[in-house]
């Protein structure tokens, strides 16, 4: 085996690996919060319209009736029957003895029919409407004070309830926010790890054309199995790859490799692996990120690939340094 040339290359294979994994998880956090604003949006749904709300109580029955307009019909005609009694009295005294004006009588029995009848009729409808006014108040009262409570419970039930929906909002646009600072971090994370693989690709001893993660780690493979010990060259690994291109025995895409790794698992078996291996630390850190919220603990999540990643960079780094470059440049000729 090429010791140098697949030290080299495997140096690079894990500085791939690592962009892989940043962005597999930057891919899975902004699946994350896409989910989370359709939460948030169900959420102002479920607040604006009223179909969604929860039951809010009947008002309950008063107690006491609402009076009704009181009905003088009655009273008109007691009041006829007592001024007609009035005035049948006085008639009668007409042929009763012998006395000045007696034949004036039912005219007097008549006018003082009248006025009493019209005086008792008007006490009797005032004490009716001051009774009808005073019951009146008290029921409006009893509505009143029985529509504030109502009011205090509907208001107290789409209180709690709007308070409820302000707080997963809230929670879901913390984690959102959350979730943008940790991409932010990545990325940053991400182009420190690029800038140290450009500077490893810079010495150009791999061809521009197969500067990526599944052909430097197919070249890995081909060199560590044996199969070959340079790049170039008819038996060398960029003539292996790409008649195992041809032949449809590997692939050359990353898209949607994740749900078809066992297919891979035989044919680019280091690959598996390293997607694998990849994908694990991708989950792992957006689960951290989605059990803790306070920056301290997703400041330590972050140390799953910061760590790693500061490693494989020093690592290829030392290699550049300790290496002759000289030296490294002829392992492809």
């Amino acid at each position: 085996m090429n010791k140098p040339l697949y030290d080299y290359l495997e140096n690079a294979r894990r500085l791939e690996n690592d962009i892989y994994a940043c962005d597999a998880t930057i891919d899975k956090l902004n699946k994350n919060i896409n989910e989370l604003n359709d939460k948030v949006e169900d959420a102002e749904r479920r607040r604006n319209y009223n179909y969604y709300w929860p039951k809010l109580p009947d008002k309950e029955p008063l107690s006491i009736k609402k009076p009704e307009n009181p009905d003088n019909s009655f009273a008109k005609i007691i009041c006829a029957v007592i001024g007609f009694s009035i005035y049948s009295l006085f008639s009668m005294l007409m042929f009763v003895g012998d006395y000045p004006l007696q034949n004036g009588m039912p005219y007097l029995g008549a006018v003082l029919g009248i006025v009493v009848g019209i005086k008792i009729y008007k006490i009797h409808t005032k004490r009716a409407k001051e009774k009808y006014e005073k019951n009146l108040d008290e029921y409006k009262k009893s509505e009143q004070k029985r529509d504030e409570e109502h009011s205090k419970k509907r208001d107290k039930i789409l209180h709690d309830y709007w308070e409820k929906l302000d707080e997963e909002c809230l929670r879901y646009q913390n984690r959102i926010n959350s979730y943008k600072n940790r991409i932010v971090d990545i990325k940053n994370q991400r182009a420190q790890i690029q800038a140290v693989l450009d500077q490893y690709y810079s010495v150009n001893i791999v061809y521009p054309k197969y500067r990526a993660l599944i052909p430097i780690t197919m070249f890995c493979e081909y060199i560590d199995s044996g199969r070959c010990v340079t790049l170039e060259g008819h038996e060398g690994a960029y003539n292996i790859y790409e008649n195992e291109l041809r032949q449809n025995v590997i692939i050359s895409k990353l898209d949607g490799i994740s749900s078809r790794l066992d297919s891979i698992k035989s044919s680019q078996y280091l690959l598996y692996n390293a997607i694998t291996d990849a994908n694990n630390i991708s989950n792992q850190l957006v689960s951290n990120f989605s059990r803790y919220t306070d920056q301290q603990s997703q400041a330590n999540a972050m140390q799953l690939i910061s760590n790693r990643a500061v490693v494989d960079s020093n690592n290829a780094l030392k290699d550049l340094a300790e290496k002759n470059l000289e030296e490294l440049k002829k392992l492809s000729k």
